[in-house]
């Protein structure tokens, strides 16, 4: 049987501010995974609307907040964050690491960030 491991020095690395994103190589139509590490506020101001795709946050180290459409929700380690896309968000982790599902596959046309 082959091995479907995909390894993290497989993973490419892209940091906007206090957000440290490992993409994975694409392994599905429907899904893509990354790995990612927060300490402060992402995006560093505004909001986040992703129109095209929901995500889904696994916390499994750290904490945080998110603002999501008007409210603001506490989340710690072992948590679920789910976002669903035309959702206007952001997000303030403390030392947070967690994996994030995207559905659709993310892609960089997709995110648009607002300043209101």
């Amino acid at each position: 049987m082959k091995s479907n491991v995909i390894k993290r020095n497989q993973t490419h690395l892209k940091v906007r501010g206090d957000l440290s994103v490992f993409e994975y190589p694409a392994f599905s139509e429907d899904v893509d995974i990354i790995y990612a590490e927060l300490n402060g506020r992402h995006p560093s101001s505004g909001f986040i609307i992703n129109n095209d795709s929901d995500e889904t946050y696994l916390v499994y180290q750290g904490s945080g907040e998110i603002y999501l459409d008007g409210e603001i929700i506490a989340f710690e380690a072992g948590d679920i964050v789910p976002i669903k896309r035309g959702t206007k968000y952001y997000c303030n982790g403390k030392n947070m690491k967690f994996f994030c599902a995207i559905n659709p596959p993310w892609s960089g046309k997709q995110e648009k960030i607002i300043n209101d």
